[in-house]
């Protein structure tokens, strides 16, 4: 079986039932990027040491479905390396720079992605990323399917 991505909230999700997965949230989401504190994301470069960064939006799971959506901000040569997530889309919208997306279902793909990029990574496909310009930022944004009848 393919193990759970790092990210946090993946073992939360699990226990949760379809029920509470499909309920909508309750209020009003409103935020400012410019107001939203700069943070770790769940990875780091292997070769600096230096962890991927991002300033949350939607904090994961406040939508039962939705695993978050963040601006990352990435250094030139900043690589988050290859990963999957069991059952969870996650999309991708360049910003600013330039990156290489690598994607692997079986076969490997090369995506070279700037500003205006869109990406959407199925369930399973391991994925990295690697930031080819000074600063690359992209919008970060995870779906996991509600549970099927």
């Amino acid at each position: 079986m393919t193990p759970w991505c790092c990210h946090q909230g993946y073992a939360i999700l699990s226990a949760l039932t379809k029920k509470a997965r499909t309920k909508p949230a309750a209020a009003t989401i409103f935020s400012q990027l410019k107001d939203t504190p700069t943070r770790s994301t769940s990875h780091t470069d292997p070769n600096t040491g230096k962890p991927i960064i991002k300033r949350q939006l939607l904090e994961p799971w406040h939508v039962p479905t939705v695993a978050g959506f963040s601006i990352s901000t990435m250094q030139s040569g900043q690589l988050v390396t290859s990963h999957e997530h069991w059952d969870m889309w996650e999309f991708f919208y360049i910003l600013k720079g330039n990156a290489t997306i690598e994607t692997d279902d079986g076969a490997v793909q090369y995506y070279h992605a700037s500003a205006g990029s869109f990406i959407g990574i199925p369930p399973r496909t391991k994925h990295s990323i690697f930031a080819s310009s000074n600063t690359m930022e992209m919008m970060v944004f995870g779906v996991v399917p509600t549970v099927a009848e």
